[in-house]
């Protein structure tokens, strides 16, 4: 809620109702794993194109998160470990960027860009880009502890 009141522009909102939106309705849990995690992160996908009304190929965080989602769903579903999950969704997101190069930007800032902004990715769609890198590499890092 901090960073909804506090970020200047669209991205506070649209940020917080990243972390505010895949929480919304879940009871605490001790510990998170692949199933929890892709059910939390859909469930702030659908909340954040609810609010800004994106989708994909509209120069977004949307062309990073949404096949990143889609990515922990079926790694879930294949039964990965958490790792492995976050491992492949990074790759998603990082192909969701290179992606964003092509589009003309339909909301935020660089919508005024028009045709100029194509040819450079789109900030927000780095940011989930560097999210789910900044979770693997904890992961990892965490994992080489034990």
């Amino acid at each position: 809620m901090s960073m909804i009141s506090s970020m200047g522009g669209a991205s506070g909102i649209i940020f917080g109702t990243l972390f505010t939106g895949g929480i919304k309705g879940l009871e605490p849990k001790e510990e998170l794993d692949l199933p929890l995690l892709a059910e939390i992160l859909e469930k702030a996908l659908t909340s954040i194109k609810v609010r800004g009304k994106a989708s994909l190929g509209d120069k977004t965080m949307i062309d990073a998160l949404e096949p990143a989602v889609n990515s922990l769903k079926q790694s879930a579903a294949s039964n990965q470990s958490l790792l492995a999950g976050l491992k492949e969704a990074e790759e998603s997101a990082a192909k969701g960027v290179e992606n964003t190069k092509e589009y003309i930007a339909k909301f935020g800032r660089a919508k005024s860009l028009g045709e100029r902004a194509i040819g450079h990715q789109d900030a927000g769609a780095t940011t989930v880009w560097i999210m789910f890198k900044s979770m693997r590499e904890w992961l990892e890092e965490f994992a080489n502890r034990g």
